[in-house]
């Protein structure tokens, strides 16, 4: 049976591993700033969705940025509430921690039954809202 080799020479080879690194570290530039583009949207989309009344919970979002990955998120030392207000919270029961009752003004209890909060979500839906726009242009990248 007949056999063909196509060989590319050395010189030829070396100069093509170089372009393709340098295609590489483009692409790479091209996708981290894809990716840095929808993480400032999504956190932007965050920050002006989510229900303010203090204020704390709006200052407490933050990004960040690292290998190409952007994580839009809570900082839970700052705004602990975070993840009840994006899921809400099933009835329970409030009992004190420390004591033996609970205070509220004039009025003491041993518990409280709490209802409950319905979810008011704002970090899901801005990342929602983001999602298929950014495959397609990673798509289009790619």
């Amino acid at each position: 049976m007949a056999r063909i080799t196509l060989e590319i020479d050395k010189k030829t080879r070396a100069g093509l591993n170089v372009a393709l690194a340098r295609i590489g570290r483009e692409l790479n530039d091209e996708v981290e700033a894809l990716v840095e583009k929808y993480t400032d949207l999504i956190y932007d989309e965050a920050r002006a969705t989510v229900p303010v009344r203090s204020g704390r919970l709006k200052k407490a979002i933050e990004k960040k940025l690292e290998d190409l990955v952007g994580e839009v998120y809570v900082n839970r030392k700052k705004a602990p509430h975070g993840s009840i207000v994006e899921f809400g919270s099933k009835p329970h029961l409030i009992k004190p921690k420390d004591k033996k009752a609970l205070a509220f003004g004039d009025t003491v209890v041993k518990s409280v039954k709490h209802p409950g909060t319905k979810a008011r979500p704002f970090i899901i839906p801005a990342f929602e809202k983001h999602k298929k726009p950014f495959m397609d242009e990673l798509r289009r990248v790619l």
